[in-house]
């Protein structure tokens, strides 16, 4: 039996919110996200690994902040706990990752659960209000 796990995130049209943009910026993030999920996999060492990792949190910043401005002019209500959240997995991933960088032990499975899970159910849960917000304006 093998015990791998399958770590591949596969965009879809299930994730697309409608927006052009923002359905861009997340397919990005799958792939940067990807990027590091089969470095991990291949056995790839630091050399690989830490850089994507920090292009995908300078990534994510990036588009956090898109994302907001977008509710900001549709006058989202959720903004405050959206942001929150944004707040939340950039801290954690941060911090994970700059441990990473600095040759401190971390999980590279546990962080790549996070953010895989993350990037899943936040685009489906959360995201997706922006699907209807923007069919109401």
């Amino acid at each position: 039996m093998d015990a791998r796990v399958n770590f591949e995130l596969t965009w879809s049209q299930e994730y697309e919110i409608g927006h052009p943009v923002i359905d861009q910026q997340h397919a990005k993030l799958f792939e940067l996200y990807n990027m590091i999920a089969e470095a991990f996999s291949a056995g790839l060492g630091h050399e690989v690994v830490a850089p994507a990792l920090r292009e995908l949190v300078a990534y994510t910043r990036y588009h956090f902040a898109e994302e907001e401005a977008l509710m900001e002019r549709l006058g989202c209500r959720h903004i405050i706990t959206h942001r929150r959240e944004h707040r939340r997995l950039i801290t954690e991933v941060s911090a994970l990752a700059a441990d990473f960088a600095d040759g401190q032990p971390v999980l590279l499975y546990e962080l790549l659960s996070l953010v895989k899970n993350w990037l899943s159910d936040h685009i489906l849960s959360e995201d997706m209000k922006l699907r209807e917000l923007m069919e109401a304006w």
